[in-house]
C-alpha cells in the first residue's frame, strides 16, 4: 500500500473506479466493492496498469462462486493483490494462494468486539478493518493485543470522522465517498 497516504479508496461502481484512477497518487490502495465474473479481470486490470494496489470484496463479487478454486481465480486469472471479506474462513484459504486479506469486521456490540479479538488470533489476517469508522476508539484496545494494522472504515461522511479515526490509531481509512477524497487530497496539498 501506498505509505505516503492515509486514505483507501472504496468503488462501488464505475464512475468511482474512475476517480480513484484520477486520485492514484493520492490514494493507498483501492477496495474493488464490485464486479461480475465476467468484468473483474477488466476492473483490476485497470487499477493494476496505474499502479494501483486492489483488493476486491469476494463477496460482492456476483456469479463468482466462493471455493477454493475462486481464491486461485483471483490471484492467477483476476491478478488482485489482495482480498476483503467478512468471512473468517476466507482468510486461511486466501493466505496460502498468495493474497494479502483484509478481514472486515463490523463492532456494533462488546459480543462482537469480543469476537472479531478472539478471531484475530486464529484468523491472523494481514489487515483488521472495523466498521463503522466512529468505532476507531477501540483501536487502542485492539493494538493491545494484536500487533496489526487497522483500517477504518464506514460511515466517513466527513472530515472529523477521517481525522478522529487517525488520531486514535487507524493506519488507514476507508470511504467511497469521493467528497472525503478530495477533502482529504486538499488538506494534503
Amino acid at each position: 500500500m501506498n505509505q505516503q497516504s492515509k486514505m483507501i479508496g472504496a468503488v462501488a461502481n464505475f464512475k468511482q473506479l474512475d476517480k480513484a484512477v484520477k486520485y492514484k497518487d493520492k490514494l493507498a490502495c483501492v477496495f474493488v466493492l464490485f464486479g461480475n465474473i465476467s468484468n473483474i479481470k477488466m476492473i483490476v486490470d485497470q487499477l493494476k496498469e496505474e499502479g494501483i494496489e486492489c483488493y476486491i470484496h469476494i463477496e460482492k463479487i456476483e456469479s463468482l462462486k466462493v471455493d477454493d478454486y475462486a481464491f486461485k481465480f483471483i490471484r492467477n486469472n483476476v491478478g488482485a493483490d489482495g482480498i476483503v471479506t467478512t468471512k473468517a474462513g476466507y482468510i486461511k484459504k486466501a493466505k496460502n494462494v498468495g493474497l494479502k486479506v483484509v478481514q472486515r469486521s463490523f463492532v456494533v456490540d462488546n459480543r462482537m468486539k469480543e469476537m472479531v479479538l478472539d478471531g484475530l488470533k486464529r484468523q491472523q489476517p494481514d489487515y483488521l478493518e472495523i466498521m463503522p469508522a466512529i468505532t476507531s476508539y477501540l483501536i487502542p484496545e485492539i493494538k493491545k493485543e494484536h500487533d496489526i494494522d487497522i483500517i477504518a472504515g464506514g460511515l466517513v461522511d466527513d472530515m472529523k470522522v477521517f481525522n478522529e479515526a487517525v488520531s486514535d490509531g487507524a493506519s488507514l481509512v476507508s470511504t467511497s465517498n469521493v467528497e472525503i477524497w478530495k477533502q482529504y487530497f486538499n488538506n494534503d496539498l
